[in-house]
Order: C-alpha cells, then sequence, then structure tokens
C-alpha cells in the first residue's frame, strides 16, 4: 500500500539508545500518529509493547 513502505525504520537507533526516530506514515500522518507515540512512549519509559509487531521495522536491520 502507498505510504505504508516496510522500508523505513522505526525505534530507538542501535548507536543511539536514547534516540527515537518514526518515519513513514506518508498520507496516513494524522491517523498512524497516535499509535505511533503511544508505542514510542512505551519503549520511552522502558515498557515493551509487543515486539513481534514491531520487528519488522527495527531501526537496527539496516
Amino acid at each position: 500500500m502507498a505510504g505504508l513502505s516496510r522500508l523505513l525504520p522505526g525505534g530507538p537507533w542501535p548507536r543511539r539508545a536514547s534516540r527515537f526516530y518514526t518515519f513513514g506514515h506518508g498520507h496516513l500522518g494524522l491517523t498512524l500518529s497516535a499509535v505511533t507515540a503511544r508505542l514510542v512512549g512505551d519503549l520511552i519509559a522502558g515498557r515493551r509493547p509487543n515486539s513481534e509487531r514491531l520487528a519488522p521495522f527495527a531501526a537496527g536491520r539496516f
């Protein structure tokens, strides 16, 4: 689907664990921003969101 590229990363950057990035919402940015904020908020707070769902978007896979 347009705007949902599987190549775009999200989550902590392996070399700088204190930095979090999210990319690739495309035309669904406003729609998906709340879900992204919740997932990233969990990561920053040290809570582990469902890692199976996030694994395809891990920044470390590059």
